[in-house]
């Protein structure tokens, strides 16, 4: 069965794809198969030991504080549909709730002009298309400070 724990450790196949494999690897050693109920009570058995190991493994470094900090994202909070988890998880999809969302950070693009966040362009990268940033280059930096 070591087959079937270097499966488990290595991938994250299902119980269901780790039976239908041992029986290949029996099949090919040319091993007489056990019944498909013993096969899968020893598939299963392996499976937990080995994913206990390595959640041991894991966890075994990880300070106490830590680890109840991180048990605490899992439960959901109070009049919340989400544990903090899933909600830090989940990528924020509209940011303005206008327009299709193509456009829906170019007012931090503005904001972040001037405060030493890269933005050299005036504040116009958040212009459409980016004609701003096509007409700050043609005027150059002189042109740009008198204009601001």
């Amino acid at each position: 069965m070591r087959f079937v724990a270097s499966r488990v450790a290595t991938t994250r196949d299902s119980r269901r794809e780790l039976f239908d494999r041992a029986v290949l690897h029996l099949i090919e050693k040319r091993v007489q198969l056990p019944g498909i109920t013993t096969l899968a009570r020893l598939v299963r058995d392996v499976q937990l030991s080995t994913l206990e190991e390595i959640n041991a493994a894991v966890v075994a470094p990880t300070p106490v504080h830590t680890r109840r900090e991180l048990i605490g994202t899992l439960e959901v909070p109070a009049g919340k549909r989400v544990s903090t988890l899933e909600w830090m998880r989940t990528p924020v999809v509209k940011l303005t709730g206008k327009g299709d969302g193509r456009r829906a950070g170019s007012h931090l693009l503005r904001a972040g002009a001037g405060d030493g966040c890269g933005g050299s362009d005036g504040g116009r990268a958040g212009e459409a298309g980016g004609a701003g940033l096509l007409r700050a280059a043609r005027q150059g930096p002189q042109d740009q400070e008198s204009e601001g």
